[in-house]
């Protein structure tokens, strides 16, 4: 089994609690940062400047292991994020 697995779902599992039916008045790229980090994963692949009303980043974490951070600000100027590890 890959050793990899297990922070995966546990990084899943938190960024799903993050964002989950839930709307941002910014982009909480710290946040996923943090979750990243207290995964053994490097957030600082997520350093950088976001614009736009929607977009998407993914990124290499490792050999096997990605990120993707999703947004698209609403008409309400509030975002909707969907992000994951895969």
């Amino acid at each position: 089994m890959n050793s990899a697995v297990p922070t995966v779902k546990r990084a899943n599992v938190q960024l799903h609690d993050l964002t989950y039916n839930r709307y941002f008045q910014s982009l909480p790229i710290v946040d996923v940062q943090a979750i990243l980090e207290q995964n053994g994963l490097d957030g600082a692949v997520l350093d950088g400047i976001y614009t736009g009303r929607e977009g998407t980043v993914r990124e290499m974490l490792n050999a096997k292991v990605g990120v993707t951070f999703s947004w698209y600000k609403m008409p309400s100027g509030h975002y909707e994020i969907v992000s994951y590890v895969s």
